[in-house]
């Protein structure tokens, strides 16, 4: 992990003691660089970042930011188990504490932030992003007073025009609206960033409940974290299952579907619970899986225009001349073999994959399964 050195203040003339240096982790040091606003007093010149390292070492264990960053770093020590324990949380409609809630920011920050199959930009869709921006607000509206430098930094990270006329709250809302009545594809990006600043460095109320507020939105941000966690951790929030006990979200049976000569079967994996399909083309078949796998290609067929390239994750495809049999035939490279398809079997394909999503049979387990990987 890069580090940077970070010298404390020197003592006052009066006072007994030496200038210590210390090499702390880029991440802490910009954390302690957005910091400098939380100590300095309002209208005032911030603080150094040697000065609040300082005042934070003199302050002790049981200063309340201290208290804050030992727990947030020994949360991020393993996220995983982390993230896994606030889903029992959740479940068992138990209190997530300030730090937990900074967690679930920080990897929705990357579910947000990070291209998920291609260069094509797959994000969450604008729906997530307007409850991301709802959920600022909610921590916002319970600070303690003003604080016009971390302001400033909300509207740098959103995109907005007109703001300088508007409050901070008005900017937000415009954005949220036109989030949810627009169909553009600008999004914007930072709106979990912004969220996870507020739970880091805001002065709230005596007394607020961050829990309270955040509660509503907690499925989409824990989508949004699952996202960001399996982009950068690349494994499911998963919790520990017995070997041969399948989980409850494992149906008996699970019918295939069909569409011209092409089929699909659906096979989940007892022990992982996993998703893995058999799609079937005339005299050839490919097993997809596991369920990010399934997500991309099904995006993929649906979505790759004309004269246009796909390269994902696990996935190529395109329409080039060089590689296409007959005019109007798409190309597609599955498990390393290339694949032309006219548009009448690509429309085949499509038409199993809509299918498939429909079943009844597998309805609870896409809903566990977003909550493993995600929004992807």
């Amino acid at each position: 992990m890069d580090q940077q050195k970070v010298p404390t203040a020197s003592p006052g003339p009066n006072e007994q003691g030496s200038t210590l240096s210390i090499r702390i982790p880029v991440e802490l040091r910009e954390r302690l660089d957005r910091a400098r606003w939380q100590f300095s007093d309002p209208g005032a010149e911030p603080l150094s970042i040697s000065e609040v390292a300082r005042r934070l070492l003199e302050s002790g264990a049981q200063h309340p930011r201290l208290e804050h960053l030992a727990e947030i770093a020994l949360l991020r020590e393993q996220p995983t188990k982390a993230l896994l324990r606030m889903r029992r949380k959740w479940e068992d409609d138990q209190e997530f504490s300030r730090s937990e809630w900074e967690l679930l920011a920080r990897y929705a920050e990357k579910g947000c932030e990070q291209h998920g199959f291609s260069s094509d930009s797959e994000l969450p869709i604008r729906e997530s992003f307007a409850q991301v921006l709802e959920a600022f607000l909610a921590v916002w509206s319970l600070r303690s007073g003003a604080n016009p430098q971390l302001d400033r930094f909300y509207r740098c990270h959103l995109t907005f025009s007109g703001s300088e006329r508007r409050t901070l709250a008005e900017v937000v809302q415009s954005i949220i609206v036109d989030l949810r009545e627009s169909s553009g594809a600008t999004r914007p990006l930072y709106a979990a960033r912004i969220l996870t600043v507020a739970l880091d460095q805001e002065h709230l109320e005596r007394g607020a409940n961050v829990h309270r507020a955040l509660r509503p939105f907690l499925p989409c941000l824990y989508r949004l974290a699952a996202r960001g966690h399996w982009l950068t951790e690349q494994r499911p929030i998963r919790r520990e299952r017995r070997l041969g006990a399948a989980p409850e979200w494992v149906p008996i049976f699970v019918p295939d579907v069909t569409a011209d000569d092409f089929a699909l079967s659906t096979v989940i994996n007892p022990d992982e619970g996993d998703l893995y399909m058999d799609l079937k083309l005339s005299r050839v078949s490919f097993w997809l899986g596991p369920y990010p796998h399934i997500r991309e290609f099904t995006k993929m067929i649906a979505d790759l225009a004309p004269g246009r390239c796909w390269r994902g994750r696990y996935f190529k495809a395109g329409e080039e001349p060089g590689d296409v049999r007959k005019s109007g035939e798409s190309v597609f490279q599955l498990n390393r073999v290339w694949v032309w398809l006219t548009p009448k079997e690509r429309a085949a394909v499509e038409s199993l994959f809509k299918q498939a999503m429909q079943l009844p049979q597998l309805q609870t387990t896409f809903a566990e399964l977003e909550l493993e990987y995600g929004e992807v």
